[in-house]
């Protein structure tokens, strides 16, 4: 009898743990399924987004190819040609902000400068960087709230790290949880020091990198920094995706999130605007 009774509590043990994972595996079902039901993804329609690298390039050198401005879809953008997703919303001087494809959440958004370079730690040690990055962080935060920062610091063009960018980028995005925390803990590994972003590139040299701060504080930005030994394609956006529920939906070349970066850049053109005409 007591073998009996212990037979039973094991099989309602079973049907327990499978009521648990058919629970988990709905819920995440439906969240994806609430992504896709109120931002439309159609990827097929963008076949630049599948031109990624096919070799990678050695990681010890800070390279562009010659010609590269003219093959480069961020230089046009910058430049000043319309673009559905990678829409510019403030530029004063060199520099420029984009909203970003796929982006997770609304108010994702890209600093990016106009000169053709493959990472931004030279323009970390610039004054004009900061003013303008820290301009457009004032308005997303006036709008959305606090920004995480980060980059994939490549140092060649068709490193996996730059995610099929050759063009320096850093990300402000708008998040409720401590993106560098996450980071942290979703690659124990890597050997992650802390430091001011001004300090990058003495710290990094000419290698690849990750870096992360929870929160942009202008030249007071302090966060995480990774030197990579080989390259890591869309890490932070893996991690955002994680911490979201998503973690199937971190690619942008699958996920473009096109409404999402569309109504970001409509409601900051109005801020914008709204602040120019104060």
């Amino acid at each position: 009898m007591k073998v009996l009774h212990q037979l039973v509590r094991w099989l309602r043990g079973i049907k327990y743990n499978k009521i648990k994972d058919l629970d988990a595996s709905l819920q995440k079902i439906t969240r994806k399924k609430h992504y896709l039901a109120n931002f439309s993804v159609n990827p097929s329609k963008y076949k630049f987004l599948n031109n990624l690298p096919k070799e990678e390039k050695p990681m010890n050198a800070t390279t562009v190819r010659e010609g590269a401005r003219a093959n480069c879809r961020f230089c046009s953008l910058v430049g000043g040609e319309g673009d559905v997703f990678d829409s510019t919303w403030l530029a004063e001087g060199r520099y420029r902000a984009m909203v970003s494809v796929g982006a997770l959440t609304p108010g994702w958004s890209l600093v990016t400068p106009q000169e053709h370079v493959v990472n931004l730690r030279g323009m970390y040690e610039t004054g004009d960087f900061w003013e303008f990055a820290s301009n457009a962080a004032d308005i997303l935060e006036k709008r959305y709230g606090k920004c995480a920062y980060f980059e994939h610091g490549a140092a060649s063009e068709g490193s996996l790290t730059g995610c099929g960018v050759d063009h320096a980028h850093g990300h402000l995005v708008p998040l409720s949880f401590s993106l560098e925390l996450a980071a942290r803990n979703a690659a124990p590994e890597l050997d992650w020091r802390v430091c001011l972003a001004t300090e990058v590139a003495a710290v990094t040299q000419d290698k690849e990198y990750l870096f992360v701060a929870s929160e942009f504080c202008g030249t007071e930005t302090k966060g995480s920094l990774a030197i990579l030994g080989t390259p890591l394609s869309q890490f932070f956006r893996r991690v955002i995706a994680h911490q979201l529920g998503v973690s199937e939906m971190y690619d942008y070349k699958k996920y473009p999130m096109l409404e999402i970066a569309s109504k970001t850049a409509h409601e900051l053109r109005e801020q914008v605007s709204a602040l120019v005409s104060a």
